[in-house]
């Protein structure tokens, strides 16, 4: 019989196709035959007949017949009933002589071909042997000889039915031997199937074959007899193997039936070897249906006789409990009557069943005993679908330990050696009892195997994995339905169903019914239990984390010191499991962790020990939860709260099992339910998921067939997530990636749009250099194998050892060639390579870049300049990662290092290549993993560690790294090589393994340095390495590398571009709806228990008895919206309470809409866009490091940042807050350099172009893999942008390009901006409204959202602002007036001064001076105010604001501050500013970190900064103090992270540092999970992104300056002077009207022209006043501080020359004097009083102490009343001097080179004139 093609697979492996010829394998056969099974005597005049069917046309096209007799054979090809016709003449000459013809289920299929073409024909008249009817009787425990495989034959070649032919001969002669064997043995045996047969029963008793002629007619009574003694049972005497009432009926009646015989030859057959380890051929029960239903009546149905030993026992419930497991009685159990007894008669009847029974309650035991006595009874197979591997083995474990052997399990455990063998037994019947993972159902050779084989039953333990309503909803086990409902379908027959959990609510049980009622048509008979048990005492105690350790330490005590037995303690992290366990060892007890990241065999052992007794406390996740079955457990602890009541109860419920009684604590803490929401989310798939998922399989598919054509792609979980992580909710980091990987595609594969296969890749198998045939099969005969497994190893090695040089078999030919399944097939030549017999090459296609753009060769030398300048670089900034210590490597500084080497590189590039050397391995160690550790913790940081830091040194990690980048060298110019010089961007070669490893052999120095045994390893980390950087692209063939799935999309599906959509996604959101409401059941029980424990109890019961709707109207009622939440009550309070129904609206957010909000002054901004990032981080669980906020300016960006501290705690630290700028910097690696360069405006605009380029170059080409954005923004996935009205041009670019406006829609970031049109005053910078009016086009936003609720100013303050602001062209919140917060209006318009002050009444005071009058009459009208206003109430200096438009007016101001000793900050003019990295105070921070080489902890550099908060003194105290807040808040001390909230930052972070113990900067026991040091360049990095291009610190007091400068900030009492307002000009209109919004309790207004622009138009209710006032000459007093430098070109200007000579401190001849100029210059602080002197060219002389100190370039004469003193200090670089004035400095003071020095700069105190 033809074997049908088998499919083209692809998997682990792969190679080229090529077959055997035909005449080839011809000879191979022949020579195989007269080897092992030449025939002695005389041959029988037999005709072998076999054909090839089209099965598309059912039309034979192939004909192959042999005479074994003659040795004659005939083969041929043909077309249509001609050619068969024809072929059938051709062959005649075969049938001369002829007796009987055979062939392999002849009679089931060739005849009949034969017959309808030659119907004529007497030699088809001939008796007719059919030697896969003969096979049951000759082979009954195993009808599936070596040479038969599913019912069809194995030949040697390949759709080749003269092959089938030679093949079905030497069965033939097989089962000749078989029956004599049986003749010479059993005569009545043999007798007895001579009668029943149909067909002659050949046999051989010598040399010769014996085919009888048909027998007479037998003696019944004769028969009767032999089948009566064939029945008895042997091993209890007087039992028969079947009911005896059926068997008396049998022998009555249907003995008498000659109709039956053949059935009944097959089923007493089987009967007589039944009880395991045989099978009835699926074929027998297809084409003899009667056989089946004669062992169904002999075995299955109990006929009630007491006489019937055989229906007493083994279909009686109680027989079979002690027969299997050894108990005397079933067990009660509450709910239902019968208690497990009832549910074992259901299963052994064959009913579909569905048990709830509690934890402890033997389910397991409910599905167990009928699955084994019904193998027993028919020999058929239970598939128990299970969720967990360890599940899985705990109930294999405990059956073997039982005695039981026909169980086993399929799962990622299992060896594909060891699979390929189970799957082996299953097929042959050896296996009754199989546990699969759900997955399996869509493997291939799992479906094969169990096709063989009749089903018992099905059976779905934890059932609830069903419904979107359970608490784990798993969609494989949806498919599993599916599979098996089709599976019914064909086999006309449903087999049973069970279904059983320990936890289910009605919702669940009804979403379980009706899903089976729909797909498979059944219903259930129901056995629902209560999940209370008696012997289980819960109890619920709060208790802070802090505390937890103590208490779960006492309560050991309290349970355990007066008895025996053990306690589990439960926690939700692996970490806390960790934690907790070394606590409670450290007390005493015998303790272990258990988690899901420990290896298999470290858990098996724990787990042992637990259940041995010599562990009594295990610390475990829930992965310890299911399947662990130790009798005696006293105590199970919550540590931490679960995800649900029914894990709780599952978890639980491992106490007790032994009936006695036992204690169930849950500890609560209120945090605990936010960490499980935390979990919960981490689990998620997100719309977003699939959509991406879905894009790159077209991607893939485009890549393998282009745009056209559909096929199988073949693509590991990494690969679909590299290229896409950018737009996931999860990243390759995620421990759970992969498993969610095959989610998302299990749930695209629920919408049609793909199919998951089993990954079936080619393999070449040849044979080994070192060993002939002859000694290959002596090995394998050595080896013990059973019969089976041998005689398939034989094969196999036969023909590939016969196989021609240059025509290698692939997997794909051998598959066919042998009939077996792909996996077996893939485990049995795993096994014959382990044995050194074969030796397995792979196949794979390679894609190069060869064009002159960024051809691959020139890549790779790229990657090699950077890397091995990155390892200098590492040792120096991770020094003691070498020790298992994690270290902190900023990407940044990686970057501006490589920069200082001339290597132009970014983060992204940096992070990628980092990732790709964590895998590199030893040469010389087997055991070797890979170099590093990394973990990817936002804001450009990674964490580093060895991952082998016994057995590596930086040394070797490098030698390693080394010779992976020669490996590279030595395969790349080969592979280009295979180009023959074709240019082009991708150009596909392809390889094998083999001739790979040959490179490495062939060269010289490769071959010496790496053993042979390693060489494939390293080759495949080499090629893995430049897939990873984009140097080569592995297409088919990556799978070499990692495990892969093989993915073939819907072609229509991809034709009509289908998406999946929000429908498909739906029942995901309802399942995750549902795991939110679980978490807040299961706080809402803990509150509840703890206050009245029966009160809990009692929602419990409701909770699974009552439908959902009704439970939360009993126990949420009125509280149904805190259902939608992922987060307690408790935290979306913190969050949002204090928010306007707008404001909340936009934070709690949940469409994942763009969001434009238009917002007034005063109205929260800011607040709204922490509060949103809080709602993020708290509420809705996104990763902090996914989520962008920009901002204007560095001191906006720092005041988020400290929010967010303030309201998430250490969440906040992984969130980028940076201004646009910043963000273009940090993108593209660069940073302010430490000296005193400056940088302009058209700097920064460059940068941002560069940025925007980086980001969306790919998107200008339209390339389908956006790769370089995909690595640059992997993991962002919200952009929240402050003050966008005031946006640039290059500003909005970078937006836009960060928010992928212009990418694909799934692949978007969701931008939320706030801003303000009446506030845009930066259109000299370029700003412009027209981006807030293209930002609803651009992001798709219908309607911007309105914040116009003031919750700054008083009424009158916000009516005069309204009145200069309304009436303005285009303004976009002119129908949205700001009117104030609608808790204050109520209040006086005047607010709190409305009584304070009787004069003013809180109104807006507008001051009319005399036309035209000075500053300096200004400045009294305000001094008169302020002291007028201190004298009503108290005023702190920092309460003031005194505004202007231009800083010169402010100079009067100025001058009382100084000459009254009233603190002030006079916001500089541009010409005097100094940028903060330039100052001494600054510089010398950064001296102190140089200083240190071994790196800093944290408390070390908080003490650093601490040092400079004593040596600086004045407004530097505050900012000093501030940068140590921010750094502790981001980088906290080891083991002391920062609480949740802090108020005074400052003062804790001190206390802080002051109360801990030192640290030491070294590893735990385990390598430790802390951070301890930060290299030099790392804080330099921190240091100067975080001061930027900031000018200096803001000191306290009086705030002097413009109205552009006091944008963002905001003062109790403001005043704004006149002159220099522009009327005409509608953004002087703004200015001003920001000006006025600053104020909170009081605004002055003055004004001195004639014509105020916006005076007439100020409410009525404004109080007017005039005043005049007579110049005062000492308010005249200028206090100038001397520039310092050239005012770069910032402005497109010409550079205005210093005031001072900036080099003069260092240039002299005298070196001394340059020594002692410099040592006085260090010691000088701020307001220390200088001398001046004027020189006889015209400059001005400072010194101090009679030394000199500063001198200015020649100004005019200053009056002689000039005094000076000195204001500030920065710094001056060597480097920044011309060469020509380099000559007058010093190169060395004493031993120390002069690299920078101190630039006093005086302040001038001019008297008036």
């Amino acid at each position: 019989m033809a074997i049908p093609k088998a499919m083209k697979f692809r998997c682990c492996w792969v190679i080229i196709t090529a077959r055997f010829s035909q005449k080839e394998l011809f000879k191979l056969f022949r020579g195989r035959l007269k080897m092992n099974t030449a025939t002695r005597g005389q041959i029988p005049a037999v005709l072998i007949i076999d054909l090839e069917v089209d099965p598309k046309t059912d039309k034979p096209f192939k004909i192959g017949a042999f005479r074994p007799d003659s040795g004659l054979s005939f083969e041929k090809t043909f077309r249509g009933e001609k050619g068969f016709h024809t072929a059938l003449g051709e062959m005649a000459h075969l049938t001369s002589g002829l007796k009987w013809l055979m062939g392999h289920n002849i009679l089931g299929h060739d005849l009949k071909y034969l017959k309808a073409a030659v119907p004529e024909a007497a030699w088809l008249e001939l008796p007719v042997i059919d030697t896969l009817r003969l096979s049951p009787l000759a082979f009954p425990q195993n009808p599936y000889h070596r040479l038969i495989k599913n019912h069809k034959i194995i030949s040697s070649e390949i759709n080749s039915p003269l092959a089938d032919c030679r093949a079905c001969w030497q069965l033939f002669q097989d089962q000749c031997m078989a029956f004599g064997k049986i003749k010479a043995e059993k005569p009545e045996e043999f007798a007895l199937w001579t009668a029943l047969s149909d067909i002659p029963l050949p046999y051989r008793l010598s040399d010769d074959i014996t085919i009888p002629e048909r027998a007479t007619p037998s003696d019944v009574k004769k028969l009767i007899d032999i089948i009566w003694l064939m029945m008895q049972d042997n091993n209890d005497q007087g039992r028969l193997k079947v009911c005896r009432t059926r068997f008396l009926e049998l022998m009555k009646t249907d003995i008498r039936n000659p109709a039956i015989y053949p059935s009944l030859g097959y089923a007493l057959s089987w009967l007589n070897v039944s009880g395991g380890n045989s099978v009835l051929a699926p074929w027998v029960r297809h084409q003899f249906p009667d056989a089946a239903r004669l062992i169904a009546e002999l075995r299955d149905h109990d006929c009630g006789s007491t006489e019937c030993r055989y229906c007493q026992d083994t279909l009686n419930p109680e027989a079979q409990l002690q027969r299997y497991f050894k108990l005397p009685t079933f067990r009660d159990v509450k709910g239902f009557e019968g208690g497990q007894r009832a549910v074992v008669q259901s299963g052994m009847k064959g009913l579909h069943t569905l048990a709830v029974l509690p934890t402890g309650g033997g389910k397991s035991l409910c599905y167990q005993l009928p699955a084994l006595n019904r193998y027993y009874r028919n020999g058929g197979l239970t598939v128990v679908v299970s969720p967990l591997q360890s599940l899985m083995k705990d109930q294999l474990d405990g059956l073997e330990k039982k005695g039981v052997t026909c169980a086993a399990m399929l799962n990622g455990l299992i060896e594909v050696v060891e699979r390929a063998q189970i799957l082996d037994k299953t097929a042959l019947g050896d296996i009754g009892v199989l546990f699969v993972a759900p997955e399996q159902f869509r493997n291939t050779s799992f479906i094969n195997a169990i096709s063989q084989r009749q089903i018992n039953g099905w059976v779905f333990d934890e059932t609830h994995c069903l419904s979107k309503w359970g608490h784990d909803f798993r969609p494989d086990y949806l498919y599993a339905v599916k599979f098996i409902a089709e599976h019914s379908k064909n086999n006309g027959t449903v087999a049973p169903i069970s279904c059983f959990t320990a936890t289910a609510k009605p919702d669940v049980l009804a979403d379980i019914t009706n899903h089976f009622r729909e797909e498979a048509g059944i219903e259930f008979r129901q056995f629902i239990g209560d999940n209370e048990r008696d012997n289980l005492f819960y109890d619920v105690q709060e208790i802070s984390d802090d505390l937890k350790k103590q208490k779960i330490n006492e309560l050991l005590h309290r349970e355990l010191d007066h008895q025996s037995g053990g306690a589990v303690v439960f926690v939700g992290r692996r970490k806390s499991a960790e934690n907790y366990s070394a606590y409670l060892k450290e007390q005493g007890w015998a303790c272990e962790h258990f988690h899901a990241g420990l290896g298999n065999n470290e858990k098996a052992d724990i787990q042992n020990q637990f259940v041995g007794g010599s562990l009594r406390v295990i610390v475990a996740t829930n992965a310890f939860g299911m399947g662990v079955d130790k009798p005696d457990v006293r105590l199970v602890i919550h540590a931490e709260i679960t995800g649900s009541l029914e894990n709780y109860l599952q978890e639980a419920g491992r106490a007790g099992r032994d009936q006695a009684d036992a204690k169930c604590v849950l500890l609560y803490d209120g945090k605990d339910v936010d960490t499980q929401f935390s979990i919960s989310k981490m689990s998620q798939i997100e719309l977003r998921d699939l959509k991406s998922v879905w894009k790159k399989v077209g991607w893939l598919n485009h890549a393998a067939y282009g745009k056209d054509h559909c096929g199988e792609i073949v693509a590991t979980g990494g690969e679909i997530l590299r290229d896409t992580e950018e737009y996931m909710s999860f990243d390759s980091d995620d421990r759970q990636a992969d498993t969610k990987v095959k989610t998302v595609l299990a749930w695209l594969e629920r919408a049609e749009l793909l199919e998951r296969k089993e990954n079936q890749t080619r393999i070449f198998p040849a044979r080994s250099g070192r060993l002939n045939l002859e000694e290959a099969l002596v090995i394998i005969e050595k080896s013990e194998f059973s019969q089976r497994i041998s005689e398939i190893y034989r094969t196999i090695a036969e023909i590939v050892f016969n196989a021609p040089e240059d025509a290698p078999l692939s997997t794909d030919d051998l598959v066919q060639v042998t009939a077996c399944s792909f996996t077996e097939l893939r485990g049995h030549l795993k096994k014959l390579e382990e044995l050194g017999i074969l030796t397995n090459d792979t196949h794979m296609t390679v894609i190069l870049r060869t064009d002159n753009i960024k051809p691959a060769d020139k890549h790779l030398a790229q990657v090699i300049d950077w890397e091995e300048k990155l390892w200098q670089v590492l040792k120096n900034e991770i020094p003691e990662a070498d020790q298992g210590v994690w270290q902190n490597l900023s990407l940044s500084a990686v970057c501006h290092q490589m920069h200082e080497a001339g290597l132009e590189t970014n983060p992204a590039e940096i992070k990628l290549l980092m990732q790709s050397l964590a895998d590199d391995k030893a040469a010389e160690r087997t055991n070797s993993s890979g170099s590093f550790q990394i973990r990817d913790v936002g804001n450009n940081l990674l964490k580093v560690r060895f991952k082998n830091p016994k057995s590596d040194s930086w040394e070797n990690v490098q030698n390693n790294a080394e010779l992976r980048r020669h490996i590279s060298l030595c395969l790349l110019p080969f592979l280009m090589a295979k180009t023959n010089g074709v240019r082009q961007k991708d150009v596909m070669v392809e390889t094998r393994m083999g001739e790979l490893v040959q490179q490495l052999t062939d060269d010289l120095v490769l071959s010496v340095q790496i053993p042979a045994d390693r060489r494939e390893l390293l080759l495949r980390q080499a090629l893995l390495f430049m897939h990873k950087q984009g140097i080569i692209k592995l297409n088919h063939g990556m799978t070499i590398l990692r495990h892969a799935m093989t993915i073939t999309p819907n072609p229509k599906a991809l034709s009509a571009k289908r998406q999946y959509l929000a429908e498909d996604y739906k029942p995901l959101s309802v399942f995750y709806g549902e795991k939110r409401f679980q978490i807040h059941v299961m706080q809402e029980y803990a509150l509840r228990a703890l206050k009245n424990l029966a009160e809990g109890l009692s929602l419990v019961r409701d909770y699974f008895g009552l439908e959902e709707k009704s439970f939360k109207n009993k126990w949420f009622k009125g509280r149904l919206k805190e259902l939608d939440e992922s987060a307690s009550p408790q935290t979306l309070r913190e969050i949002t309470d204090g928010l306007n129904e707008m404001q909340k609206a936009v934070v709690t957010d949940q469409s994942g809409s763009n969001r434009l909000i238009l917002a007034g002054p005063g109205s929260g901004k800011t607040r709204v866009i922490v509060h949103r990032v809080a709602y993020l981080l708290r509420v809705q669980h996104v990763p902090a490091s996914s989520i962008i906020v920009l901002t204007f300016n560095r001191l906006a960006a720092q005041e988020v940042k400290r929010r967010l501290f303030c309201l998430v705690g250490s969440l906040a630290a992984a969130v980028t807050v940076m201004t646009y700028d910043g963000m273009a910097m940090r993108l593209l690696g660069v940073r302010f350099e430490g000296n005193n360069r400056e940088y302009g405006k058209g700097q920064f605009k460059e940068w941002c172009k560069k940025a925007v380029a980086m980001l969306s170059d790919d998107l200008e080409t339209d390339d389908i893999n956006d790769e370089a954005r995909e690595r640059i923004m992997a993991g962002f996935r919200y952009i929240l942008v402050d003050e966008y009205q005031d946006i640039s041009e290059e500003h909005y670019r970078l937006v836009s390009a960060l928010a992928g406006r212009r990418c694909a829609e799934e692949d978007k970031l969701t931008i939320l901006a706030v801003g303000d049109d009446d506030q845009n005053i930066y259109a000299f910078n370029g700003t412009s409204n027209e981006y807030i009016h293209r930002f609803q086009k651009d992001y798709n936003v219908a309607q911007p959202d309105y914040l116009t609720y003031n919750y700054r100013s008083t009424q009158h303050i916000i009516s005069a602002a309204n009145s200069v602001i309304n009436g303005m062209a285009g303004r976009l919140k002119t129908l949205h007036p700001i009117v104030i917060n609608p808790e204050r209006q109520t209040q006086s318009n005047g607010g709190a001064w409305a009584k304070k002050d009787s004069e003013r009444q809180g109104r807006v005071r507008h001051i009319s001076l005399p036309l035209g009058c000075s500053s300096n009459i200004q400045a009294q009208a305000i001094i008169t105010e302020i002291g007028r206003l201190k004298t009503l109430g108290e005023i702190a200096w920092n309460d003031i604001a005194v505004l202007s438009r231009h800083n010169a007016g402010l100079k009067p101001m100025q001058a009382w501050c100084e000459q009254n000793g009233i603190p002030y900050f006079l916001s500089a003019d541009k010409s005097s500013k100094i940028k903060l990295r330039h100052t001494r105070e600054f510089v010398r921070l950064i001296d102190g970190v140089e200083k240190q080489t071994e790196g800093f902890t944290s408390q070390d550099f908080a003490e650093l900064i601490g040092e400079q908060v004593k040596k600086s003194g004045g407004s530097w105290c505050v900012w000093f103090r501030q940068l140590q807040t921010d750094f502790l808040n981001e980088y906290p001390p080891q083991d002391e992270e920062l609480s949740e909230k802090s108020d005074n930052l400052a003062e804790r972070c001190e206390a802080k540092i002051k109360a801990s113990p030192k640290e030491d900067g070294r590893s735990s026991e385990n390598g430790g999970d802390t951070v301890n040091r930060y290299s030099s360049a790392f804080l330099k990095s921190w240091l100067y992104e975080y001061v930027g291009d900031e000018n200096e610190t803001r000191s306290e007091g009086i705030f002097l300056g413009t109205a552009h400068a006091v944008k963002g900030l905001e003062f109790k009492h403001v005043f704004i002077l006149d002159g220099g307002w522009q009327g005409a000009d509608e953004a002087e209109q703004r200015l001003y009207y920001v000006a006025m919004t600053r104020a909170i309790e009081t605004l002055t207004l003055l004004q001195t022209t004639s014509e105020h622009p916006w005076a007439a138009r100020l409410p009525d209710d404004t109080e007017r006043v005039v005043q005049i006032f007579t110049e005062l000459p000492e308010l005249d007093t200028e206090y100038r501080r001397l520039a310092a430098y050239r005012n770069t070109a910032a402005e497109g200007e010409t550079d205005s020359k210093s005031d001072l000579d900036i080099d003069f401190i260092v240039c002299h001849n005298n070196i001394a004097t340059v020594k002692q100029r410099l040592s006085v210059a260090a010691k000088l602080k701020k307001n220390d009083s200088l001398e001046i002197r004027r020189t006889e060219d015209g400059r001005y002389v400072f010194l101090s102490g009679g030394i000199e100190v500063a001198r200015t370039v020649k100004l005019p004469p200053l009056p002689k009343q000039t005094t000076a003193y000195a204001d500030t200090f920065r710094v001056r670089y060597l480097d920044e001097v011309g060469e020509s004035f380099r000559q007058r400095i010093p190169e060395k003071i004493g031993t120390k080179k002069l690299e920078k020095w101190t630039l006093v700069i005086p302040m001038l105190v001019i008297p008036p004139k």
